[in-house]
């Protein structure tokens, strides 16, 4: 929690961070907000941060942490980590910044989260649901049931790997891992997964802000459309009350387990056919979508929630122009369909009325993209 007058330092100011920002201005105007991300993140514009510094190497981000922390003036400084290469940087190669920085929770909790490895365990010893994983050494020895998903373990050990490739059969497996033998990713960098069936329909999330493992402020919400497959770009919140109960049952041992703190999301899959309820991935950050938030807590902020009504709809325009490429992503009509429409309020991605600059810069950006794709 804050104090009026607190120093705070945000690590990766993309979608994610800049929403925490904004919230901790909120809700402490008079706080310290520095940050430190990369030299593209969009919240570089924001007029909620104090002072931001690019970075982009390693070496650059552990210089500039530094370089922050003694800006500040040193002493208690609250930080957040915000995007997974952040959250990768710090807690698998750096966790002495520990020692200096005070994060929600302690750098173990985040381990057993972060390393793919530990957090297998630990699911599988709270009866959690994951999908089966296979061994990627040696993929003749006949083992694997396909279909299947391909994903990187840490994404910044495999540049070029997509976030999720589907294949079909050992064919497009092999011509899969032999791309990534051409790109230098070692395969103990990729983890193996079943697959499991269903089209975007089937795709949840589960995610908000908690205090030793209860949820203060959350939300359960379908993630429609993706552009790319793992990056969603439309978003509607769950009004199936059973569904949200039985998502929320499932990963609860795990919060409580971990007395978790802080900001959370679930990558959550139902099976189409057999229904089984499948725990995709765990990311122990704000998520990319986490400002439709904004919606539940209606003027208020997570640091002191007073929930309302009112259903959410996130959504990022321009992504979703491209929305039909992906032969997993679902129509409009049955988004609707699946949840109703009544009492649904819609937030744009990176919107603020009292701080616009990001999303006007955002939408500059996209527009020369749009241009870029016509020319070609």
């Amino acid at each position: 929690m804050g104090i009026q007058g607190m120093k705070y330092l945000i690590l990766g100011v993309s979608n994610a961070g800049l929403f925490i920002a904004r919230q901790l201005r909120k809700q402490w105007p008079n706080c310290m907000i520095y940050a430190v991300g990369d030299i593209q993140d969009i919240g570089r514009y924001s007029n909620v941060i104090d002072r931001f510094y690019g970075a982009h190497s390693s070496e650059e981000i552990m210089g500039s942490m530094t370089q922050a922390y003694t800006d500040m003036g040193k002493g208690e400084v609250n930080a957040y980590m915000c995007s997974n290469p952040m959250l990768e940087f710090v807690v698998l190669k750096h966790p002495e910044i520990f020692d200096y920085l005070k994060f929600d929770n302690p750098v173990e909790v985040y381990q057993k989260l972060v390393d793919k490895v530990q957090t297998e365990q630990l699911c599988r010893s709270l009866k959690i649901t994951r999908p089966e994983e296979y061994c990627l050494k040696d993929i003749f020895n006949g083992t694997i049931t396909f279909p299947v998903v391909v994903k990187p373990l840490e994404k910044r050990l495999a540049i070029g790997a997509s976030k999720c490739a589907y294949l079909a059969d050992q064919d497009h497996l092999e011509s899969y891992l032999a791309k990534m033998d051409s790109l230098g990713i070692d395969r103990n960098c990729l983890v193996c997964q079943q697959l499991v069936e269903g089209d975007n329909r089937w795709e949840y999330g589960y995610g908000g802000y908690f205090i030793n493992g209860e949820a203060s402020v959350d939300i359960c919400f379908h993630q429609f459309k993706q552009v790319p497959q793992g990056l969603c770009c439309y978003s509607r919140e769950m009004t199936d009350v059973e569904l949200v109960e039985k998502i929320k049952s499932m990963v609860k041992p795990l919060l409580i387990e971990l007395k978790y703190n802080g900001f959370i999301e679930f990558d959550i899959k139902q099976d189409e056919n057999t229904k089984e309820l499948y725990l995709l991935d765990v990311n122990p950050r704000p998520w990319r979508s986490v400002d439709m938030l904004t919606v539940k807590l209606d003027g208020s902020t997570v640091f002191s929630p007073v929930v309302c009504e009112k259903m959410a709809v996130w959504r990022y325009r321009y992504r979703e122009l491209f929305s039909r490429k992906n032969k997993r992503n679902v129509s409009y009509k049955d988004c609707k369909t699946i949840t109703g429409t009544t009492n649904f309020v819609c937030h744009n991605t990176l919107y603020d009325k009292n701080d616009r600059e990001p999303m006007r810069q955002q939408n500059k950006q996209d527009l020369k993209d749009l241009i870029k794709k016509i020319v070609k």
